[in-house]
């Protein structure tokens, strides 16, 4: 059944998994393919490889056991009979990007088991090199999640929920302070005035929360709605940059713009997008250091870049930024939930563009955002 006759270690590419180069520098060079299919079967998950061109070559017997399949031959082209339809394309997408690049593949999806029910796995596969760096094999695995995934729903659909609850309330109650404020003024009492506005920015700050909630969990549903049009992206990016200005008017915004240019996506997504990058800068830039915004037309791409003097991030953080509820400083250093780099990356992302950032710590930061012109989706 295991037709590869073995596995050298000493081979394998510096891109493949840490556990095979820490095997290699303890001298184990071979594998044979009994010791392999024995450790394999030993393993919970389900267990493959597949040759150079992504065709099946093993299965362990706990995939078997699963899936209730008698033969490989039952999966020599792909496992489109075995993994939900509504993920198969999508991972058989990436699984084709794997392959063509030689990079190490990553997935989530519904594996059907021997009953007919559906549960969700975890797959992950790496690219096994020879010493000139040829892919020889690929070694891969399912690893079931389905516990912590459907934890993982409800707790999306308590917060969607919740948000959505909450946000009603909260846009009455800054209504209200709105008109007390006004009230305050018109009769001269220009301290309680100060005061509602005060509250009135705190309620900004929960309106903020809310609403981010709400497009993470519509995010992460693929239910976020986006309104394409065209529009002048100069225009849109200096109407917000004013609103940010008279909302931290204690902080210095400087604005460069570059070409006037027509962008082809949705205005009021992006705007979000800049209006994250712009706070995030002034929120991390002690003494008040000005925050500097520039555009640019290059080539068929339009980019901005928001560039602040802060504290920096660490390398530690900095490839974990845009992941959802991920905060790179201590919850007691700035508020937030760690949810703003999450969103304004996927909004990039569904305008087919690039978000990336350059750091150094108390050396400040610079992210930007790459978008081409004629959004393609």
């Amino acid at each position: 059944m295991f037709s590869v006759q073995s596995l050298n270690l000493n081979s394998i590419d510096a891109k493949s998994p840490k556990s095979y180069k820490q095997k290699a520098n303890g001298h184990i060079s071979k594998i044979s393919p009994l010791t392999f299919q024995q450790m394999a079967d030993s393993m919970p998950q389900l267990v493959w490889t597949t040759g150079p061109n992504g065709l099946p070559l093993y299965y362990n017997c706990r995939f078997f056991d699963y899936t209730g399949l008698s033969s490989t031959k039952t999966l020599a082209r792909n496992w489109s009979s075995i993994i939900h339809p509504d993920d198969y394309s999508q991972a058989h997408r990436q699984w084709l990007k794997s392959l063509k690049l030689n990079l190490g593949y990553q997935s989530e999806f519904r594996l059907k088991s021997s009953s007919g029910k559906y549960r969700w796995f975890l797959a992950r596969a790496y690219p096994l090199k020879d010493s000139q760096g040829h892919t020889v094999q690929w070694f891969g695995t399912c690893t079931d999640i389905h516990h912590q995934k459907r934890m993982s729903q409800k707790k999306d659909e308590f917060l969607s929920i919740a948000s959505h609850e909450l946000k009603t309330p909260i846009t009455s109650i800054k209504n209200y302070t709105q008109v007390l404020e006004q009230i305050f003024v018109e009769k001269g009492d220009l301290q309680s005035a100060h005061l509602m506005s005060h509250l009135n920015g705190q309620v900004e700050r929960l309106i903020k929360l809310v609403t981010d909630l709400l497009d993470s969990n519509k995010i992460t549903a693929g239910k976020l709605d986006y309104n394409f049009e065209n529009f002048d992206f100069n225009q849109m990016v200096s109407s917000v940059v004013d609103d940010l200005r008279h909302a931290y008017h204690h902080n210095q915004i400087n604005l460069k713009l570059g070409d006037n240019t027509n962008l082809y996506g949705d205005p009021h997504r992006l705007s979000q997008v800049i209006v994250n990058l712009v706070v995030n800068a002034i929120k991390f830039s002690p003494n008040m250091y000005p925050v500097n915004i520039t555009t640019k037309v290059k080539s068929e791409l339009v980019v901005i870049a928001i560039k602040d003097r802060g504290i920096g991030i660490s390398p530690i953080h900095r490839h974990h930024l845009f992941k959802r509820f991920y905060r790179g400083v201590k919850a007691s250093q700035t508020s937030g939930l760690g949810l703003g780099l999450y969103i304004s990356s996927e909004i990039v992302k569904r305008h087919q563009g690039k978000i990336s950032v350059k750091s150094k710590p108390n050396h400040g930061s610079v992210f930007t955002v790459t978008l081409p012109l004629q959004n393609p989706a």
